[in-house]
């Protein structure tokens, strides 16, 4: 942490608490402004200390790392926090502790944007601090003495802001023990109001008035391993990436860059409110860069990045028209950064794309704080990072990661495997019990639309279709890879297949439906023409049990045989699902033509036992399941070797490379990865 006091900035300040001490006695105004800073940093938070009874070691507790981090710099500064108990937070300096009567704390929220502390002094002097986002904080300040100039603490802000630091100014009042008094007895009466969060926020803004300023701190929020390769790999697989973020826009930018979300060759496109004209000229300001950007018809070849602050959001959000304009700006940008927003303004920005796009997108927020949980939670998806920020935004979210990094896997690996999975699953469901409800028809207009079943009477075996062929599509959606993890994250244009819906469309279905027709027609009409002119050894013609019974035990064999094949994943679960599935049908078979007295259905007794002995159901077994299932093969093949897709192809080299034909730094070059 890095802090500004009185024109003086950095390591200027940072020395040993006894040089800052032998510095105050030299310089009346920097006294004042660092002992002021002092007491801010190690007074105005909601931090807790944990000392270790043997060492006496203090550490420190802190919602977010930036409490933490401004606590440390009140300690650099020579005033050391070490506790607070009901009514006093006690304060080590390098001589003695000093205590201090807390009056009352006046908790930091997304919307004021600030967070105060009213304190006494041990020599009677009422003080309040106050800490927080810099034009909040301008607003509500009448004196810049202490600070140097507010030019000058303004150049430190920008300074600070280039280099991607999260900054705050700080501000102090002193305020007369009558005013107090007063204003402590509204403070008591609005925590207890039933409109207390307004009540309480009418308080603290009655109070956090004609502050002083007296400095400005500056953090680094360091970004997580692997930010800017993941961002770049996301981006690369066809996600649009916006950032949403309270920091102010010079951070927001120098962040964006670090990050790799914006470049040295995107145009930046900036909509910043001002406080002359502000609302009309945010209006103008859009309508010129959307005539500029949006409407012309050669903005492929540009790479633009949209910059827009929490204020001019609430002007743009506030109509619908201007709501479009934006959203249609900012589809044409490959990179979005919302600075200086509130929680509310990003749920309301998740919502604007949930809604206002046509077709609608799937949206994912991600976030590590409180004040990232309402975006999270108004996503369709939304994945919440542990860790010092605290667990609100786990809680609230879909999925938990550890770091950012993570999300890489989650949405390159997993969540492609899923929806492949989800969608064969889905698919195939739909596929097979078509083909049951065909051949049924098919039945039917030969049989007089009589009502009579095609499979003995009321035979458990047609209610129990689903039964029976319900497990392997579960081992589909639980087991199958159709390439590897490594592949996955080499080659990142394979997400862009879930992103297109390239495997779960009308289309799709229309191919399953008609391929349903064509396999029950397959399935009725070759054992119809195989028994409708079969002879028993007695002399008679095969009946309707057995004819019926050999297209049930047919159908269903050709139906596994067709979930087989579509696994890309073979492993001994996968294996053994299917055994179990056989056996699971044989067993029910022979069990149920020998429970005739339980069923109360005596055509089926004896019927499969007979049907397996003739020679003419392994024949026309064999016929079915060929024609069925070899057709599917040779579309396979052809797919393969003439019309292979992006998954095709990724296969194909992972074969290669585990051959040893394909050398591996070929497979994961960075060029072939983004244009496979």
């Amino acid at each position: 942490m890095t802090c500004e006091v009185n024109g003086k900035c950095g390591d200027d300040l940072f020395g040993t608490a006894s040089d800052m001490f032998g510095v105050m006695s030299a310089e009346n105004d920097m006294v004042k402004a660092a002992r002021a800073v002092g007491e801010l940093l190690s007074t105005c938070h909601n931090v807790v200390v944990d000392e270790d009874e043997k060492t006496h070691e203090r550490t420190y507790e802190a919602e977010s790392p930036d409490e933490e981090a401004l606590v440390c710099g009140g300690k650099k500064l020579g005033y050391t926090y070490a506790g607070t108990s009901t009514d006093t937070i006690f304060v080590d300096r390098s001589d003695k502790r000093v205590n201090y009567k807390l009056l009352a704390l006046i908790p930091f929220s997304s919307l004021r944007k600030r967070m105060s502390v009213l304190i006494e002094t041990e020599s009677g002097d009422i003080i309040l601090y106050c800490k927080g986002a810099d034009n909040i904080m301008f607003d509500r300040a009448s004196d810049y003495k202490l600070a140097g100039s507010k030019e000058t603490l303004n150049q430190h802000l920008e300074i600070c802001s280039s280099q991607g630091l999260r900054t705050l100014v700080l501000a102090m009042k002193i305020v007369s023990r009558s005013t107090a008094n007063n204003w402590i007895a509204k403070w008591k009466k609005a925590l207890t109001s039933q409109h207390r969060e307004e009540e309480m926020a009418n308080a603290a803004a009655e109070m956090e008035i004609d502050l002083s300023i007296i400095g400005c701190s500056a953090i680094e929020d360091r970004l997580q391993d692997g930010v800017p390769d993941t961002i770049a790999d996301l981006k690369n697989a066809g996600i649009k990436i916006w950032v949403l973020t309270g920091d102010k826009m010079t951070t927001a930018i120098n962040i964006g860059q670090s990050c790799k979300l914006l470049n040295t060759s995107m145009v930046n496109i900036k909509l910043e409110y001002c406080d002359e004209d502000g609302d009309s000229m945010v209006i103008e300001e859009l309508e010129t860069k959307c005539k500029k950007y949006a409407d012309s018809d050669n903005i492929e070849d540009k790479q633009l990045a949209l910059i827009v602050d929490g204020p001019s959001l609430t002007v743009i959000m506030a109509k619908e028209d201007t709501k479009e304009k934006l959203l249609k700006l900012a589809c044409c940008c490959r990179a979005v950064i919302a600075c200086r927003v509130s929680p509310a303004q990003k749920q309301l920005i998740v919502k604007m794309v949930k809604t206002g796009l046509s077709p609608s997108p799937i949206t994912l927020s991600i976030g590590d704080g409180a004040n990232d949980v309402p975006m999270i939670q108004e996503a369709q998806i939304g994945v919440g990072i542990s860790g010092k920020e605290g667990l609100q935004a786990v809680n609230s979210s879909d999925f938990a990661i550890a770091q950012f990094r993570f999300l890489k896997p989650l949405l390159l690996v997993h969540g492609r495997w899923n929806y492949r999975r989800i969608s064969s699953v889905i698919i195939y469901s739909f596929y097979k019990n078509t083909v049951l409800v065909c051949v049924l028809f098919l039945y039917t207009c030969y049989s007089g639309f009589s009502g009579q079943s095609l499979y003995g009477g009321d035979s458990w075996c047609y209610s129990g279709y689903n039964f029976f062929l319900g497990l392997p599509p579960f081992f589909l959606g639980f087991f199958d890879k159709d390439v590897q993890r490594e592949t996955s994250l080499q080659y990142h244009k394979l997400y862009e297949v879930g992103l297109l819906k390239q495997d779960l469309n009308i289309t799709m279905l229309a191919k399953a439906f008609l391929q349903s027709i064509f396999d029950a027609l397959v399935i009725f009409y070759i054992p119809y023409a195989a028994y409708s002119t079969f002879w028993e050894a007695d002399g008679t013609l095969s009946g309707l049990d057995i004819f019926g019974n050999a297209v049930f035990l047919i159908m269903v064999l050709c139906m596994m045989v067709k979930n087989m094949m579509l696994f890309n994943t073979w492993n001994k679960y996968v294996v053994a699902g299917f055994v179990f599935c056989v056996f699971l049908y044989i067993f029910f078979v022979v069990v149920y033509t020998n429970m005739t007295g339980f069923t109360g259905v005596y055509a089926f007794q004896g019927i499969v036992g007979h049907m397996i002995e003739l020679n003419i159901f392994w024949i026309v077994a064999i016929l079915v399941m060929g024609f069925v299932n070899l057709t599917d093969l040779a579309r396979y093949i052809i797919n393969m070797e003439f019309f292979p897709d992006r998954v095709r192809i990724a296969q194909i080299l992972e074969l290669e490379q585990r051959r040893g034909q394909v050398r591996p730094s070929s497979v994961v070059s960075s060029s072939d990865s983004t244009e496979v």
